[in-house]
């Protein structure tokens, strides 16, 4: 499911919620309240999929995916090109199959941490994987990517 976000709606729906309501409302809505809190032109591509936002020209909220590999282990590194700050910040980076299940995950501190992590997987060459960043104020961000 596609949909475009309009900025102005995203900034007078956000008015009154606080991040941490963003950011669960984000993860639990699904596709019809994802893009309430999303901060994109409708120009920016950004597509709404399963509650989960994402932007076929990229965005400083999705995770950039480099992939190296030794046979069956898969290096997988993650890093979101995002200020890290008290009041807004990449809280956590994520790892996911193609069915959406759960692989791996790292809890970042906003200040004292950079947004970005490594997990290490035994997946067989070209598995489709999920990376996700979830920021405190603009929700949950994901790059496709196969390892």
């Amino acid at each position: 499911m596609n949909e475009s976000v309009n900025r102005r709606d995203a900034l007078r729906k956000l008015a009154g919620v606080s991040a941490a309501a963003t950011l669960g409302a984000v993860a639990g809505a699904g596709a019809a309240r994802g893009d309430d809190y999303n901060f994109a032109n409708a120009s920016d591509g950004v597509q709404v999929a399963g509650g989960w936002l994402t932007s076929p020209r990229g965005n400083k909220h999705m995770p950039v995916v480099t992939v190296t590999r030794d046979g069956d282990l898969a290096r997988i590194k993650l890093v979101v090109k995002h200020p890290q700050g008290r009041k807004h910040h990449v809280e956590e980076l994520r790892l996911y199959d193609a069915n959406r299940q759960l692989l791996s995950t790292v809890t970042l501190h906003p200040e004292q941490s950079r947004p970005e992590a490594t997990f290490v997987l035994q997946v067989p060459a070209g598995t489709p994987l999920l990376a996700v960043g979830g920021c405190n104020l603009h929700g949950l961000w994901f790059t496709e990517f196969k390892a």
